[in-house]
């Protein structure tokens, strides 16, 4: 998984994606792989989308969105909102009282479907706005 990981990042076109050499995309792949919880969408034994989170705070306050990518060919065909639904189900299914992430301004269409689900703007940290949602238990 972590090969079709990194190839997924190297083919992006976007602005809003971290800049990473080789060396630091492939620590943070492994980073994202050890300590966060992933679900993937592979289609042909290929990884069309991931998203990863980390969930493992032991006091179940916050749960953090790190990454939400979908390859370009298969963008606005409803697989982000899945992988987004998948890990909603799944923090909650857990106990956490709260979702958070962060977000380029910029990424109108990321912020609209955050803010769908119930994520609201708390702060802007430079270009990037940080986003949370409350859990209702």
């Amino acid at each position: 998984m972590k090969e079709q990981i990194i190839e997924l990042f190297k083919n992006l076109n976007t602005e809003f994606i971290m800049n990473f050499s080789d060396i630091g995309l492939e620590n943070y792949v492994e980073k994202i792989i050890k300590k966060a919880s992933i679900i993937s969408i592979i289609k042909n034994d290929i990884l069309i989308g991931f998203i990863a989170y980390y969930d493992n705070e032991p006091n179940k306050e916050m749960a953090f969105l790190t990454m939400i990518i979908v390859k370009e060919e298969f963008e606005n065909l409803g697989y982000g909102k899945s992988l987004l639904e998948f890990s909603l189900k799944e923090i909650i299914g857990k106990g956490f009282k709260k979702y958070g992430l962060k977000v380029h301004v910029e990424n109108k269409y990321a912020i609209r479907l955050y803010e769908k689900y119930g994520f609201v703007k708390i702060e802007r940290e430079l270009n990037f706005f940080y986003m949370e949602k409350k859990i209702s238990q």
